[in-house]
């Protein structure tokens, strides 16, 4: 599953969006997010597959709930991320 967010960072640092499940303890995607100009300057960020992780497709059905954990780090305590919306495709 590819995962993509549509996120504004209107700090002048990179940050790391990191998502994992209810279930996992460790991240199961890493989103990068460069400076957009501006806190409503929204861009599509592609997630990419964390490499430590051992992820396999879910058992659980369409129907199932997950909930999701967002970390967010990489600005040495800087706000840098307003979320609109995440992707699953």
């Amino acid at each position: 599953m590819n995962l993509n967010l549509t996120v504004a960072n209107g700090a002048k640092c990179m940050g790391v969006i990191e998502i994992s499940t209810d279930d996992s303890s460790a991240g199961l995607y890493q989103c990068k997010v460069a400076p957009t100009g501006g806190w409503n300057m929204f861009e599509t960020v592609s997630c990419t597959l964390a490499e430590k992780t051992n992820a396999k497709r879910s058992t659980r059905d369409d129907s199932s709930v997950v909930e999701l954990v967002l970390s967010f780090a990489g600005c040495e305590g800087v706000s840098f991320a307003r979320l609109d919306n995440i992707i699953f495709f």
